[in-house]
């Protein structure tokens, strides 16, 4: 039985969270259309951090 450390567990949520965020980007990417304009500029506070 292998037994996981830490490390890669948090290595492995880091990795998990990055793809939902690669997959919801482009799912709004692909909806632009429909998505009200204000979605867009949020998106982009998100996208340039905590500082903006």
């Amino acid at each position: 039985m292998d037994i996981e450390g830490i490390d890669q567990k948090l290595e492995e949520q880091r990795f998990i969270r990055f793809l939902g965020y690669k997959i919801s980007e482009i799912a709004l990417e692909s909806c632009k259309e429909i998505l009200p304009s204000n979605v867009e500029s949020s998106i982009q506070k998100i996208k340039s951090g905590p500082n903006s």
